[in-house]
């Protein structure tokens, strides 16, 4: 049984590690360590003259403060945080990538006239979508709806990588961030262990560990992350022939 460390916060960490196991019974053990927290920011949102909502994640959509969506068109960066749109009763439009798929969406389907668009999101970013589209012409409002506070590991998280994972897995460029400066301060050893990235912006985070592979999922999802974790299941399987 291959021992799986997830870095994403808890609750989501904890889905993560039952959809792993209904996948794959009895092939992996999920340990949780969450390198952040997250906390709702009770933002005042005002939705005069705006033409869409922008989610770059579910916890965007979680934390959105408003009862429903009454409708309002919703550009998401994939098909989980649109669901979660669509069941808030907003019409969901999912980019099924990533930010920069998403913005090549928002770019094909909403003319600068349409309206302003308001980008729902958390205290941090990798990337700065509303940015660069306002830039280019688009009316822009951000709300910041949710934070990520770091998680601080504990005496028996540091026993565990004390002993050593068989794999880590990102499902973003900060975790990865988070993860490097803990391994860094407490000497983990990491020359066995695998990587899993949900995107290229999550792997350059943890340049400078020495992981024996870095895999990159084929699609920035979780289904994509699934695959990545199977492929390095054979992976570390080879090693060990």
């Amino acid at each position: 049984m291959r021992t799986v460390l997830l870095t994403r916060d808890r609750e989501r960490s904890a889905a993560f590690g039952r959809r792993l196991e209904a996948e794959a019974p009895g092939r992996f053990a999920p340990i949780v360590l969450p390198m952040s927290r997250i906390v709702p920011i009770f933002a005042d949102v005002d939705l005069t003259g705006i033409g869409a909502v922008i989610f770059t994640s579910a916890n965007g959509v979680r934390h959105f403060p408003l009862e429903t969506g009454d409708g309002m068109v919703a550009y998401c960066v994939g098909d989980a945080t649109a669901r979660l749109a669509r069941e808030r009763g907003m019409q969901a439009r999912s980019a099924k990538g990533n930010a920069a798929d998403l913005e090549r969406l928002i770019r094909q389907m909403h003319p600068r006239e349409a309206g302003t668009l308001l980008h729902v999101r958390g205290a941090q970013i990798a990337d700065d979508l509303a940015g660069r589209l306002a830039e280019d012409g688009w009316d822009m409002r951000e709300a910041i709806v949710y934070g990520q506070e770091p998680v601080t590991p504990g005496a028996a998280d540091l026993e565990v990588m004390r002993h050593g994972v068989d794999m880590v897995v990102f499902f973003s460029p900060l975790a990865a961030r988070r993860f490097a400066a803990e391994a860094g301060a407490h000497g983990w050893v990491l020359s066995r262990t695998v990587a899993v990235c949900i995107s290229a912006a999550c792997a350059q985070a943890l340049t400078g560990l020495e992981f024996a592979r870095v895999g990159l999922a084929g699609q920035p999802d979780a289904a994509g992350v699934l695959h990545e974790i199977f492929v390095s299941e054979r992976w570390l399987a080879g090693l060990e022939t």
